[in-house]
């Protein structure tokens, strides 16, 4: 009763999807003169998006480091989380969680604004405007697909 079941349709979409954006992200990092197989490597990739978009080093460094912070931390901070989630009466805290919470916490906040650096980095690599930039943080997998197969549009550059 108490077991999580995972139906094999939903493990089939998301493979699918999965293998849908990593060929979306390899177009687009070849279309801007990057190497596609960057997309298959944990933290190059990181690394790469945003040189693509221009993003500071040290940005991308905090990023870097957020993102292993989070992973490290999910473990600790998963079973409290789904406690308070599910309304739990009784949410057993185990000493300083607080702590790895907080540092879970900071560590997303630098995600989202990374996020919307390299959204609004991308739309104006590629000679976007801001609403494609929007489009780009909430539909990314539609609007990568749109900058890495249409050709119209072509990476620059530039400052």
């Amino acid at each position: 009763m108490g077991t999580l079941s995972v139906n094999v349709s939903t493990l089939t979409l998301a493979g699918i999807v999965l293998i849908l954006c990593i060929t979306f992200y390899w177009v687009l990092f070849e279309k801007s003169q990057k190497p596609g197989w960057a997309v298959l490597i944990p933290l190059y990739n990181i690394f790469t998006i945003s040189k693509i978009a221009k993003i500071k080093f040290s940005w991308i460094i905090l990023t870097i480091i957020a993102v292993c912070t989070f992973f490290a931390l999910l473990p600790k901070t998963f079973s409290i989380y789904t406690q308070m989630l599910l309304g739990s009466p009784q949410i057993v805290v185990t000493p300083g969680v607080e702590s790895y919470m907080g540092f879970s916490s900071v560590a997303l906040i630098i995600i989202a604004v990374w996020l919307i650096m390299i959204a609004l980095g991308l739309a104006k690599r590629f000679g976007q405007n801001i609403v494609f930039a929007l489009g780009l943080l909430l539909l990314s997998p539609v609007f990568i697909c749109v900058l890495g197969f249409n050709d119209k549009i072509k990476y620059s550059n530039d400052e």
